[in-house]
C-alpha cells in the first residue's frame, strides 16, 4: 500500500471543505490507487493540529523543517489554502524531501518577477511538482488547458475574460442601484468581508498575471493598468462607513451603464492579457457577445492562439467554496501520480 501525507496550510472555509472532501473519498483512493491518505499537519496562523491535537504555533518554517527531519521518507502533498503572499518564502524553504505543492493561493505567483523566477527555479532544482488550478477560476479548468497548449507548441496571442464572480454579479443586476447590488452581494457572501478587496481590481490583476506568466510574460503587478471601482474618498474609511457612503457612487455607475445601453452594449469588468501587457477594468461589450449574457457568479475566458485563431472559451462558476475544492481535488488527483 502507498501512503501520502498532507500538510494543509490554512483551515478556513476552503481548507475545512477540502478536508471533508478527502475524508469522504478515502475509500475511492484506497480501492483505485491502493493509497492511504493522512493529514499529518493542519496549520493555521497561530495554531496547528498534529495527531488530532492542537498546539500553539510560533514558527511555521521551523514546524515544517522539524516535520521533514522527523519523517524524511514520506511523500508530502502541501496544500496552500491561505491568501498570504508570505507563503512564497515557505515554498522556498522546502527541499530535500519528496513533495508536491497544490495552491489555491495566487499571491505567491504574483510577486515581483525576479522572485517569481526564483520560485520556479527552486521548484525545478528540487523536483517539486506545483499545481495551481484553483488560483484563477476556482474549479474551472483554466490552468491545465493553457499549460497544455503552451507545452504543445501553441503560441497564445491573447487571453481576455471576466475573472471575478463577484464582479459578474455586480454588473448583471443592472435594474438596481450599484450600492444595492453591492449590499446584496455582501449579504450573499459573494464579496470579501471588506468588499473593497473585490472592487480594487487587485484580485483580478493577480489572476491575469498568473496567466500572463504562463504564456511567457515577464510583467509584474506594477506594470498592470488597473481600474479600481473604489471612490477615492472611501479608500480608508471603515466598512460600515463605506456602505453608508457608497450610495453617492450610484450615479457614476448609472451614467456609464446608461451610455453603454444606448449603444447596445453592457459593462463588464474584464482582464485583457497579452505577453506584453495586461489591462484590468470596466469594458463595454456588445449585447450579442457571450460576455453580455453572464449572470450570477459566472466567469468566461476566451483564448486566442495559433491553433485557435477564432478563440476558444471556458465558462462556468468562478467562485464558491465547493467549486474551489473541485480545483484542489483535481490537482490532488494529479499530485498523487507524481
Amino acid at each position: 500500500m502507498n501512503k501520502v501525507s498532507i500538510i494543509l496550510l490554512g483551515y478556513g472555509n476552503i481548507g475545512k471543505a477540502f478536508v471533508e472532501r478527502i475524508e469522504k473519498q478515502k475509500s475511492f483512493f484506497l480501492s483505485n490507487f491502493d493509497l492511504d491518505i493522512e493529514f499529518l499537519l493542519i496549520v493555521r496562523s497561530k495554531t496547528y493540529c498534529k495527531k488530532n491535537q492542537w498546539f500553539d504555533l510560533t514558527n511555521p518554517f521551523r514546524l515544517l523543517q522539524e516535520t521533514f527531519l522527523e519523517y524524511p521518507d514520506k511523500k508530502y502533498i502541501i496544500v496552500d489554502c491561505t491568501a498570504a503572499e508570505s507563503m512564497i518564502d515557505l515554498y522556498l524553504s522546502i527541499k530535500d524531501v519528496k513533495a508536491c505543492i497544490i495552491a489555491a493561493n495566487k499571491a505567491p505567483l504574483a510577486v515581483e518577477y525576479t522572485k517569481y523566477l526564483k520560485l520556479q527555479n527552486h521548484f525545478k532544482s528540487n523536483n517539486i511538482a506545483f499545481f495551481h488550478e484553483a488560483t484563477v477560476g476556482a474549479g474551472l479548468p483554466i490552468i491545465k488547458p493553457i499549460k497544455s497548449l503552451v507545452q504543445s507548441g501553441d503560441l497564445i496571442h491573447s487571453i481576455q475574460g471576466v475573472f471575478s464572480g463577484t464582479l459578474t454579479y455586480l454588473f448583471s443586476q443592472v435594474n438596481e442601484p450599484f450600492s444595492t447590488r453591492l449590499q446584496s452581494a455582501y449579504d450573499l457572501g459573494y464579496t470579501e468581508p471588506d468588499p473593497r478587496v473585490d472592487l480594487s481590481g487587485l484580485d483580478v490583476a493577480r489572476k491575469c498575471l498568473v496567466l500572463a506568466r504562463m504564456i511567457g510574460s515577464t510583467l509584474s503587478l506594477s506594470d498592470i493598468i488597473i481600474e479600481s471601482l473604489i471612490p477615492d474618498n472611501l479608500e480608508s474609511v471603515c466598512v460600515d462607513d463605506f456602505f453608508n457612503e457608497i450610495k453617492s457612487y450610484d450615479v457614476v455607475i448609472s451614467k456609464r451603464e446608461s451610455l453603454a445601453h444606448s449603444n447596445n452594449q453592457k459593462l463588464c469588468y474584464m482582464g485583457i492579457i497579452t505577453k506584453d501587457s495586461i489591462q484590468v477594468g470596466l469594458e463595454t461589450v456588445d449585447n450579442l457577445s457571450d460576455f453580455s449574457t453572464l449572470t450570477g457568479t459566472s466567469n468566461l475566458i476566451e483564448v486566442k492562439s495559433g491553433y485557435y485563431p477564432d478563440t476558444y472559451s471556458i465558462k462556468g462558476p468562478g467562485a464558491g467554496i465547493e467549486v474551489t475544492v473541485n480545483g484542489l481535488f483535481s490537482d490532488f488527483l494529479a499530485a498523487i501520480l507524481v
